[in-house]
This record gives C-alpha cells, structure tokens and sequence, in this order.
C-alpha cells in the first residue's frame, strides 16, 4: 500500500467517524427541540386555562 493510499484510508476513515458525529449530534438536536416544543405547547395550554378561569 503506497502513502496516498495510507491517507486516504485515514482520511475516509475520518470522514466516516465525523458523519455518524454529525448524525448523532442532529439526532439529539431534534430531540431537544421537540422536547422543548413539547414544553411550550404545555406552557401555553396552562395559560390558557389560567386565563379562561380568571374570565368565569
């Protein structure tokens, strides 16, 4: 095996550990941001139940 050869199976290599890196990372963000959706769709419904009560 010849040194470009070294380097570029070093460089896919990488590649390939920078892709599943990326791919977990924007797992967790869509995660994050549906828990945090989640959450404020909670927030507002107990507003506005608050509100609806302070009108009765």
């Amino acid at each position: 095996m010849n040194p470009t050869q070294i380097a570029k199976s070093a460089h896919d290599q990488f590649m390939q550990v920078v892709h599943k890196e990326l791919e977990a990372f924007e797992k967790r963000e869509r995660e994050f941001l549906a828990r945090e959706r989640q959450e404020r769709a909670e927030e507002l419904k107990l507003a506005q139940q608050q509100e609806a009560g302070r009108l009765h």
